[in-house]
């Protein structure tokens, strides 16, 4: 029997329905009619005759940080990059390309190239690391974490790639939070290569955004900088503190703060025609925020594999449970599954939020409550004052649907 959560909106008797890739709206609905609602959507998602699915092409996937090198000196970065200059030898990052496959029957590479630096400062390294990854799987999908700094060659070679890309850019705070390490402007050069991605059809770019305790207040005007560079996709995340990040707590943003002004940036990027990744509204299903306890493989530029980009050094706080294995002797080492992690089914079981936000980023809580797992109060907070308000705007609004949801199989009555 599939889960359905009923959801209480804004204002008298109006609910969302919840369930597997659905959210049904009753608005104004009595008790008997939100009883026959709830009843007719039990039929629906349990109905054998929708359980089933085409198989895809098999899919292998690897997450590679290529050096801790940066240059940049981000006021609150989470990884200290630039503080060491490690970087990944070239054998290392084929041993994980290799070795990503498991079944040797793989045809297709979801390889990621994550920061902890700036994986482009190293661009000979990774445009070979993506010459093997080719000449190893019949196509490989390249999905690159950028500060956006880099020079026109690399611009012209991530159109020839068609990456997907993510860039860093923090808008009308950008000057403040993202200075070179020499503390001079980043700006123009990352806005000069954003418009260019921007108004290419070759690759797929997303713009994310770090909210501030200070820049909280101004994220509409942050919302508005970025969309004047042709940028239809952002992601807004909440400045975070933890013990290895290099700026404070008081860079956080208040939780209640944050949710407030997120909401707000949504219905906003609806006058823009803009989508954002909101991070706290997922599409409805029973599966969990992410891969951290059984399919991520991260590896480091010391060859060590991690489930997190936020662990990645052998001294971070909670590495001996984040870190799982190694690269050695061009063999791939990998130790178990990290049980309790995915808690929200547990810890979670009695919210009827947890279809959509899934338990929130295991990190945030681990960084928060250390072990065992329990809930962040800041994901927690943001969760239950953001989605009954979403929720119910989407469903007053469908106009905001084409904001935060790309899925078709969301279903609005």
């Amino acid at each position: 029997m599939k889960e359905i959560c009923v959801i209480p909106l804004v204002g008298l008797n109006n609910y969302a329905i919840v369930s597997d890739g659905r959210i049904t709206y009753g608005l104004n609905a009595s008790a008997s009619e939100l009883n026959q609602l709830v009843e007719e959507e039990k039929a629906i998602v349990n109905d054998p005759k929708l359980q089933g699915y085409e198989v895809g092409p098999k899919v292998a996937s690897i997450c590679l940080i290529p050096t801790f090198n940066c240059n940049l000196r981000c006021q609150y970065c989470y990884a200290l990059g630039g503080d060491t200059k490690e970087v990944m030898p070239l054998s290392m990052a084929k041993t994980a390309i290799m070795e990503a496959d498991d079944s040797k029957e793989y045809e297709h590479l979801n390889l990621y190239l994550a920061g902890g630096g700036e994986p482009l400062l190293h661009f000979d390294l990774v445009r070979d690391i993506v010459d093997f990854a080719r000449s190893i799987y019949s196509s490989v999908s390249l999905n690159l974490i950028s500060n956006g700094t880099f020079n026109e060659n690399v611009l012209l070679w991530l159109k020839d790639q068609k990456a997907d890309l993510r860039i860093s850019y923090d808008g009308v705070m950008h000057d403040k939070h993202r200075p070179y390490r020499n503390n001079k402007s980043s700006k123009d050069r990352v806005v000069g290569n954003i418009q260019a991605l921007a108004s290419s059809e070759d690759v797929v770019l997303c713009v994310q955004s770090v909210i501030t305790k200070n820049g909280v207040i101004r994220i509409k005007d942050t919302l508005d900088d970025i969309a004047s560079l042709g940028v239809d996709m952002v992601k807004f995340e909440p400045s975070y503190a933890t013990n290895t990040s290099r700026g404070g707590k008081s860079l956080n943003p208040g939780a209640k703060d944050f949710a407030r002004a997120l909401f707000d940036a949504i219905k906003h990027a609806a006058q823009l025609n803009m989508k954002l990744d909101t991070g706290f509204f997922s599409e409805p299903s029973s599966g969990y925020y992410c891969g951290i306890a059984d399919v991520n493989r991260i590896v480091t530029p010391q060859g060590l594999i991690t489930r997190c980009v936020e662990v990645a050094r052998p001294n971070d706080p909670y590495s001996n449970r984040i870190m799982f294995g190694t690269i050695s002797k061009n063999r791939l080492i990998v130790g178990s599954e990290l049980e309790g992690v995915h808690y929200s089914k547990r810890v979670c079981k009695s919210c009827n939020l947890r279809l959509i936000c899934h338990g929130g980023c295991p990190m945030f809580s681990i960084w928060e409550h250390g072990f065992p797992i329990t809930k962040s109060t800041f994901a927690c907070t943001v969760e239950h004052e953001l989605l009954p308000a979403l929720l119910y705007e989407l469903a007053v609004n469908p106009a905001l649907a084409n904001v935060v949801i790309d899925d078709e199989g969301y279903n609005y009555c």
